[in-house]
């Protein structure tokens, strides 16, 4: 069989247009069920206070008591940053 031009170009068109809707497809089946399943647990258990270590190394090297200066003023803010909360 001779296609012409104007025929392959058609058939060219409706074959990258089935593959591009059969992707698209998949790609939606495969969001859906991804909203679906829910996250293994990754926390076994409850913190122990008793049972806390101090890790080494993770501490800034100029967190030394000869750097502290001691208390600042109360005036003083600190842009940016959020005051700690106690949740007691």
């Amino acid at each position: 069989m001779n296609f012409s031009l104007r025929q392959r170009s058609y058939v060219a068109g409706v074959v990258v247009s089935a593959a591009g809707i059969s992707a698209i497809g998949l790609f939606l089946a495969g969001g859906a069920t991804a909203q679906t399943a829910s996250p293994a647990a990754r926390i076994a258990s409850s913190a122990e206070n008793d049972r806390v270590v101090t890790l080494r190394g993770n501490v800034h090297p100029m967190a030394q008591p000869g750097n502290d200066r001691g208390q600042s003023q109360p005036s003083k803010t600190i842009e940016g940053k959020t005051p700690p909360h106690d949740d007691r």
